[in-house]
């Protein structure tokens, strides 16, 4: 018996040596939510929230506040009650934004619950994670949905990853309709089926090269076919594995079928547009009024910056409308009014514009209004980041941007003297979205764009006209 006595002690001290090393909290109470038991790693949490030195016979709920015992006594009671019990949680106020998930289960003693044992894992990590990857996603919808052009992933499975707006309107879907359902099987006509899925098989496995341009007809909800232009490109992970590719694509059924029909609805268009735009301008001031309100609102530097770029995108739109508006025929503007006026209007946003000089040489020449609103996103893209990021820790700094037509091509430059890109960063390899968006508007273009690194960061931009 004492052989079995001292077996049992060293077993009971080896499993509280063992819970003692692990690095998430792990700790029991008893039907009166008093502590059991509290490992290692748990106590120096506890002291580093509360400066509490816990101990096992102190009450779970003796030095926390109300908020917690909110959270955390139904919890307790659910699992006494015989539940298993696993959610999350954030943490804002004790020791800056942290978030945990926890997992309580009851404990059975001879038949019957005696009490809770919990094991609480900090997330933080991979929730910053998270969010900072949602937040990337968000900022790329925005640009999507204002792109005027339908886009679209999908995975190596064939499944649909990101719609936008202009998909669901000429669609007829919902964005939960698409989102998680093979594309090919909802959206391709049956008699197409053996033409494309097989190659896109081929294209999603890496063993044929991309197409950049093709088209081919969809299926709307209603069963009706719409003939789609579509421009891609290829996705892959950090290993340079392909995950999918990301398409836009623009309706060209009638340009297709019906020109006449087009040069008419042109000419109708014509009439109202004026109206339109101006009406579109007063809507966009009304939205920044709204805007700059909700900014003295907020707290937090990261709300603030995140209304502040979308005030910023909003006041880019704004200056194509009110060039819109000038023009005679609106279907083309004059180049110099529209950069001159978007780049003063971006650089204006940002705190330290004063300290910033922008050295415009730009042309004055007509540009049509869709290469005019793709170019508005890029310069908005690229100002933006220039005024964010080139001049850090510089108590001034120069930006250059010129615009020239030359053999029938735009050539557009973006240059700065700020610190430079990093040379650890490869955007051609691994570029942000944003980098990403930029060089896939630029092939939609027909163009071309090479980044030079030196005394700061240069920009070259060339579209075939």
């Amino acid at each position: 018996m004492k052989n079995n006595h001292n077996k049992l002690s060293t077993d009971a001290n080896t499993m509280q040596s063992m819970l003692n090393n692990y690095e998430e909290a792990i700790w029991s109470v008893d039907r009166e939510l008093k502590f059991t038991f509290v490992n290692s790693y748990f106590i120096k949490d506890f002291k580093e929230a509360f400066d509490i030195d816990l101990k096992p016979g102190m009450h779970a709920f003796g030095n926390v506040r109300m908020e917690m015992q909110n959270i955390w006594k139904p919890k307790y009671e659910a699992a006494l009650r015989g539940g298993k019990i696993s959610f999350e949680f954030e943490e804002d106020e004790l020791r800056g934004k942290k978030y945990f998930r926890v997992n309580l289960n009851p404990i059975h003693k001879n038949g019957i619950i005696s009490g809770v044992s919990v094991i609480s894992v900090d997330i933080t990590k991979q929730k910053l994670s998270e969010l900072k990857v949602q937040r990337e996603l968000e900022r790329s919808r925005q640009y999507m949905d204002i792109s005027g052009v339908m886009f679209v992933a999908i995975n190596k499975k064939g499944n649909t990853t990101l719609v936008n707006k202009k998909l669901c309107e000429i669609t007829g879907y919902r964005e939960e309709d698409l989102i998680g359902n093979n594309w090919f099987k909802m959206m391709v006509p049956e008699h197409l089926y053996k033409e494309i899925i097989p190659v896109s098989e081929k294209l999603l496995n890496g063993e044929i090269e991309p197409v950049e341009y093709y088209e081919n007809p969809i299926l709307k909800k209603d069963g009706k076919e719409r003939l789609i232009a579509w421009h891609n490109t290829i996705l892959k992970d950090e290993n340079g594995e392909i995950t999918g590719h990301l398409s836009s694509g623009e309706d060209i059924t009638e340009r297709r079928f019906n020109e006449n029909k087009v040069k008419k609805l042109l000419k109708e268009k014509n009439i109202i547009l004026k109206e339109v735009h101006h009406r579109i301008k007063n809507n966009m001031t009304t939205l920044i009024s709204l805007i700059a309100l909700q900014i003295n609102t907020v707290k937090g530097k990261e709300a603030k910056n995140a209304l502040l770029e979308l005030e910023n995108r909003i006041r880019s739109m704004m200056v194509l409308y009110e060039t819109l508006y000038q023009s005679t025929d609106f279907q083309s503007v004059s180049a110099k009014l529209y950069f001159s006026a978007l780049i003063d209007n971006i650089i204006a946003n940002f705190p330290n514009s004063k300290k910033i000089s922008a050295i415009k040489n730009i042309s004055d020449f007509q540009i049509d209004a869709k290469t005019i609103f793709n170019m508005g996103i890029i310069i908005n893209e690229l100002i933006t980041n220039t005024m964010k990021y080139a001049f850090n820790n510089r108590p001034s700094g120069e930006i250059n941007i010129s615009a020239d037509i030359k053999n029938n091509n735009l050539l557009f430059i973006v240059a700065d003297n700020g610190v430079g890109i990093p040379k650890d960063i490869d955007l051609n390899k691994n570029p942000g979205f944003g980098m990403k968006l930029i060089m896939m508007l630029v092939k939609q273009m027909s163009g071309d764009i090479q980044i030079e690194r030196g005394k700061g960061t240069k920009f070259i931009i060339k579209i075939q006209l």
